[in-house]
């Protein structure tokens, strides 16, 4: 990528990251700016390194599988951009809790919905990404109701709470707490399930439906105000 002018005649050139191929000239960044001539009568050009642009990291990565069940494990694979070279995950409800592997393996022995974080980090800066509600935990042999059957609704909620129910489906709703004990259960077949939670401490439960069999099942975060 050496400038083929005589002496003088091309610009400077300096190798942006000197951890890169220098054979490849797209590495290379060629100075911007005449500054003049020396008393050989060269060309002089300065800002040798303003071609070079140097991005932080910017991280993402994806979860497989992201609907397990309980004792199950997520292979984590990072998809960060810019050549990332450190790696701090966060799992909620995981085992291990933290990770600085590039790609962990990650296992789940509680039921429930979990986020996962990532901070990637490069010669340049960093980046975080947070997937909420990311990963669904549930019992094994259970059969997960589809999604477009039930809501939830307000939520967050100050109290009052409604389910619905469309397909008309006898359902038990189980509200728990965070660790999965079980605060109440309603059984219904309404197209509006209601209920009151009036008096619940401010904070997260998951809502669970079960059909009568006991073995479909779908889990829900609530957030009480």
């Amino acid at each position: 990528p050496w400038p083929v002018q005589a002496n003088g005649g091309g610009r400077s050139l300096s190798l942006c990251d000197p951890n890169s191929n220098s054979s490849l000239v797209i590495n290379w960044s060629a100075s911007t700016e005449y500054a003049g001539k020396n008393t050989s009568n060269d060309s002089i050009f300065a800002t040798p390194l303003a071609g070079c642009f140097h991005p932080a990291t910017v991280a993402n990565f994806i979860g497989t599988p992201t609907t397990l069940y309980v004792g199950g494990h997520v292979q984590f694979t990072d998809q960060s951009t810019n050549t990332p070279t450190a790696w701090e995950w966060t799992f909620p409800g995981g085992t291990p809790a933290v990770s600085t592997t590039q790609n962990p393996l990650i296992q789940y022995n509680t039921f429930g919905i979990y986020s996962v974080t990532l901070k990637a980090t490069n010669a340049y800066g960093n980046n975080t990404l947070t997937k909420t509600d990311y990963i669904n935990v549930g019992h094994e042999g259970i059969t997960l109701l589809p999604s477009s059957s039930f809501s939830v609704y307000p939520n967050p909620t100050s109290g009052k709470l409604c389910i619905a129910n469309p397909e008309k489906v006898n359902v038990t709703v189980s509200i728990l707490s965070p660790v999965g004990q079980t605060l109440k259960v309603i059984e219904s077949a309404d197209d509006i399930i209601r209920t009151d939670l009036t008096g619940f401490a401010a904070g997260i439960y998951l809502v669970k439906l079960q059909n009568q069999t006991g073995l479909t099942e779908k889990i829900m975060k609530l957030i009480v105000k």
